[in-house]
């Protein structure tokens, strides 16, 4: 339509340190048979993000490229609406693996292991799971309560150790009675830890048909736990060893295949008790956050709400739909359950929403995999 503006494109571009990198160069490659010229994209400083504007709708190559940095690059689509995405860039030869489509490279943490054990361990089972490690030569690392508190504990291999030896310490330690999981560390400061088990989750593209994945799962050495419903052509997939760094490259061998939106490590992660808040002093390693555009949401909620201003008509923020489920996954969530029905301790999740109906719609304990 004439005098219809063409959509904008916004590409945040970080270092595997998440830290702004103003000076990448970021293209937008047409793909197809009427290619058009390559898009340069300037950094807006305001933003802190790389802008084009008047982008026609279309297919494109995404390339993003910074000095002392591996470039990385992506096929994207513009719609009518405009497009926001994002890089991590790291250094020539760096470990990754891919949240959805972004990979994110990291500096893995030299010789820690993390490990998901039996909740609530009374000091007896904490000091037996210790006496267990240390005849493995394995030293506890010290970490954060929030980290303890979800259950996970970290401890160091010794040094100068094969790899044969790594293994065999690491299937030992997943055998005692009071641990979940085990697996390499990728992440770890005082609050939060992430590390690797030995699933995958893969979401294949939608002309791959259900029959076909069995044969797929058997090429990459996999097994197929269960489909994600929710998630599309989705499955939960398993190696039948130990979990390994070794896992991100199948991860990356499936990407490069073609025939899937993508494939994860389905990683273990401790909650981080943050506030909700761009001033939050972990935000700058939350990549998630600016992916999923909630600094937007917040910004919508000072200009709906100036501090020190009591709100105006109720219309003058919308709220969503009653209709919308969402999930909520938190471990301080107190249930409490009365003639068969669980219902919620904290006040904040009792009574309905504007529709009438329970504001809670299901309970579902994720660590044990069932429905409360």
């Amino acid at each position: 339509m004439k005098g219809q503006k063409r959509p904008m494109v916004e590409i945040a571009v970080y270092d595997y340190l998440n830290k702004v990198l103003p000076n990448a160069k970021v293209t937008l490659n047409p793909l197809g048979e009427k290619q058009g010229k390559i898009i340069s994209l300037k950094f807006d400083k305001q933003w802190q993000s790389y802008r084009a504007f008047d982008v026609n709708p279309g297919r494109y190559l995404l390339v993003a490229e910074a000095e002392g940095f591996e470039s990385d690059k992506r096929e994207v689509q513009v719609d009518p609406s405009g497009l926001k995405d994002m890089f991590i860039l790291g250094k020539k030869g760096m470990p990754f693996y891919y949240r959805g489509k972004i990979k994110v490279p990291f500096e893995p943490p030299s010789d820690l292991l993390g490990v998901s054990v039996k909740p609530a361990l009374s000091g007896k089972e904490e000091e037996e799971l210790l006496t267990h490690a240390r005849k493995l030569k394995l030293q506890p690392e010290e970490v954060g309560e929030p980290i303890r508190k979800d259950n996970v504990r970290v401890f160091r291999l010794p040094p100068r150790m094969s790899e044969q030896n790594k293994r065999e310490i690491q299937q030992h330690l997943s055998e005692h009675h009071l641990v979940r999981a085990v697996g390499p560390v990728i992440r770890i400061d005082k609050e939060c830890v992430s590390f690797l088990t030995n699933e995958l989750v893969v979401k294949f593209k939608a002309h791959i048909a259900i029959e076909e994945v069995p044969t797929i799962a058997k090429r990459y050495k996999l097994d197929i736990i269960r489909t994600i419903p929710y998630a599309g052509n989705s499955f939960l997939l398993r190696t039948g060893i130990q979990a390994s760094y070794d896992l991100l490259k199948t991860c990356a061998e499936i990407v490069k295949s073609g025939i899937v939106e993508y494939a994860e490590p389905n990683l273990i992660i401790t909650a981080v008790d943050d506030q909700v808040n761009p001033t939050d002093f972990l935000y700058v390693q939350q990549w998630h956050i600016p992916f999923i555009n909630l600094p937007d949401a917040w910004q919508a909620l000072r200009n709906a709400n100036p501090p020190g201003v009591t709100p105006g008509n109720p219309g003058d923020l919308t709220f969503g739909s009653e209709n919308i489920t969402i999930a909520i996954m938190d471990r301080g969530i107190q249930s409490q359950t009365v003639g068969g029905v669980t219902t919620a301790a904290h006040p904040e999740f009792n009574g309905t929403v504007t529709s009438g109906a329970n504001k809670i719609y299901q309970f579902y304990d994720f660590a044990n995999m069932v429905a409360m």
